[in-house]
């Protein structure tokens, strides 16, 4: 598996990944507007994730199976050039969860962070979703505090934890 840049051809997979997986994110995670799943909604999406990119403000990637299939999404954003600051996302389909795939996902995007002069990354994670706050701690993360009422998710409230990482070069 390997990390790539989104782009705009990449429209119709990624709107079959996000479809296929709706369910299974909006378990976790706070739903997507409706507007978001449609081919307009996923190309206005990438456009204006590909501006913020343009701006130095956001990186965001793909993760592509060998088979070069779209299995996750990890991306920095709000990053701030001023204090090499920014925040990590991520999502992995659920086919390809328990694979290590998040936890590749996280170590690659580090390096790169650390190629832009990235010096802390912040994460948020579920206090209820325990493999990603693993994938986090994994990865060198540390627990910093606890959100509460962070987002609402299948209508209940949910608080988070957020996480940090120093980088060193």
């Amino acid at each position: 598996m390997h990390l790539r840049l989104l782009n705009e051809k990449d429209d119709q997979a990624l709107l079959t990944f996000e479809l296929e997986n709706k369910n299974w994110f909006e378990s976790f995670i706070e739903a997507r507007e409706p507007t978001f799943y449609s081919s307009e909604g996923i190309q206005q999406h990438i456009r204006n994730f590909l501006a913020q990119y343009r701006k130095s403000q956001r990186l965001p990637l793909l993760i592509i199976s060998d088979n070069n299939e779209i299995i996750g999404r990890i991306n920095l954003h709000q990053i701030c050039t001023k204090t090499g600051s920014a925040y990590l996302g991520y999502r992995v389909g659920q086919a390809s969860v328990n694979c290590g795939v998040a936890s590749y996902a996280v170590k690659q995007i580090l390096t790169l962070a650390q190629q832009k002069d990235i010096k802390c990354i912040k994460a948020l994670a579920s206090i209820v979703n325990k493999p990603s706050r693993n994938v986090l701690i994994k990865n060198g993360f540390q627990e910093k505090r606890l959100i509460l009422n962070k987002a609402i998710v299948n209508g209940l409230q949910i608080d988070c934890i957020e996480y940090q990482i120093s980088l060193n070069k």
